[in-house]
């Protein structure tokens, strides 16, 4: 191999020109054909993934401060939706209670009750003068009674069985209990609708028998008589007069077998006592007599019935629940 500026001759092993010292390139390490060069595309680096994690920025009172104001606005923000959700639940449970309230156990019928027998007949003479239903029904014993009622007792007493006893289920569950008190409600309804036309329009009722209205006028005038205006302005005028023992008005009232058959009534009704009652009223400046049985259930007292143990001595019609005119008495 010669040097390619002296010409002088050398081996391959040297790299340099052994005689002026310039660089030797042999052609079997460096060609300059194109053929022999290979030409690469780079390509980027490849680096493991590294998940980036948030940059925590110096501490600082004032970004302390600005974290602090975001977690705060956070926490208003909860509370703010946690007092949202409560106002429509009580908004859904409201609207629920007065749409259907009344169809669960929301309301009791009966009142709280009267210190004595007279003051709970007193309080029911004021609510019919006011021709309040509501206030009537409330001195009775609805729930109390219904949750008290002996039906064991009641067939015993009577040896059978019947669908229109007085309560035709025992209140052993919710459903009996709700259901007899209902029906107690409605049998208290219809002595208080018997009562009112017993006074007003005795000729209606017919000892429950049957009117025949021949025509229509007739039936027209009919109606134009039940429904006549004068019988509530009438109530509007009650008046109690006074109170009267039921011994005066009947010998056997005293007797040891009516006191055992009030005995009997008040053991079937769950009661503690059972006491009957009757008020002298005045009613378009005539006297009538209100008969009724009251029961006491610990120490507060409710009407039981109308009529009641003196009415059926005193031989009052049914259907005109213990009420009579005083000049009618036998």
């Amino acid at each position: 191999m010669f040097c390619p500026k002296c010409g002088s001759e050398n081996t391959e092993k040297y790299n340099f020109c052994i005689k002026c010292g310039n660089p030797i390139i042999s052609h079997t390490n460096y060609s300059n054909s194109s053929d022999s060069v290979t030409q690469f595309t780079p390509k980027p680096i490849e680096q493991p993934y590294i998940k980036p994690q948030p940059v925590e920025p110096p501490y600082t009172k004032q970004s302390s401060e600005l974290i602090i104001t975001k977690k705060s606005t956070s926490k208003r923000t909860i509370l703010l939706t946690a007092v949202i959700s409560v106002v429509v639940t009580v908004i859904v449970i409201a609207i629920t209670y007065f749409v259907f309230g009344n169809r669960a156990n929301d309301r009791r019928i009966e009142g709280s009750g009267y210190a004595t027998a007279e003051d709970a007949v007193s309080a029911y003479l004021e609510a019919f003068c006011n021709a309040d239903i509501e206030a009537m029904l409330s001195t009775f014993a609805v729930e109390t009674f219904a949750e008290n009622y002996d039906l064991e007792a009641q067939i015993e007493r009577v040896q059978a069985y019947m669908i229109t006893l007085q309560q035709s289920l025992p209140s052993n569950n919710q459903f009996t209990t709700r259901l007899n008190i209902q029906r107690r409600q409605g049998q208290i309804a219809d002595a208080i609708r018997f009562q009112y036309m017993s006074i007003f329009i005795p000729n209606a009722i017919n000892d429950g028998q049957i009117t025949r209205i021949d025509d229509k006028q007739a039936a027209r005038n009919f109606i134009k008589t039940l429904g006549d205006q004068s019988y509530y302005d009438s109530m509007r005028m009650l008046k109690i007069v006074g109170f009267i023992s039921p011994g005066r008005l009947h010998d056997l009232y005293t007797s040891e077998q009516n006191q055992r058959n009030i005995d009997k009534t008040m053991e079937i009704i769950g009661a503690q006592r059972l006491e009957n009652v009757v008020a002298r009223v005045k009613i378009n400046h005539q006297i009538y007599l209100f008969c009724f049985d009251v029961a006491r259930y610990g120490e507060k007292w409710y009407i039981h019935s109308l009529g009641g143990n003196i009415g059926a001595l005193l031989g009052i019609p049914v259907y005109a629940m213990g009420v009579i005119p005083e000049a009618d008495l036998p």
